[in-house]
């Protein structure tokens, strides 16, 4: 064998640590924003959703600023505290994209359907 097969292994689980880092911290985030709000519900249905939100677009650029900051070779302490760096981003900017565009919600005293409601009720823990 040629390659170091480990080597490019090790970059791979990197890179998903960035991504799964930056994608906790914007689902934290919304948490964190939300956390008092019973009635209103983020919006699942497929035809009010759009492609791509201000969340998704923060999502990637948390994520492309992480990996360059683990690949790069100038300066370790910095690709040592990429992790902390990409939270604090990925939240920061997720933050700013929720007030600037807040993500599309239901109420869910109101947009439910008869069926829709009976449903959610029939789940919801007794």
């Amino acid at each position: 064998m040629l390659t170091d097969v480990l080597s490019y292994l090790l970059k791979a689980l990197a890179w998903q640590g960035v991504f799964v880092t930056a994608w906790v911290a914007i689902a934290l985030t919304y948490i964190a924003i939300n956390w008092k709000e019973e009635r209103y519900l983020p919006e699942v249905r497929p035809g009010r959703l759009k492609p791509v939100t201000a969340g998704a677009v923060a999502w990637l650029i948390a994520s492309a600023t992480g990996i360059l900051l683990t690949e790069q070779t100038a300066l370790p302490v910095v690709s040592q505290l990429t992790p902390v760096i990409t939270v604090a981003l990925a939240a920061g900017l997720y933050y700013a994209a929720y007030k600037l565009s807040p993500p599309p919600v239901m109420d869910g005293r109101k947009d439910l359907t008869p069926a829709e409601h009976a449903e959610l009720q029939a789940a919801e823990p007794q």
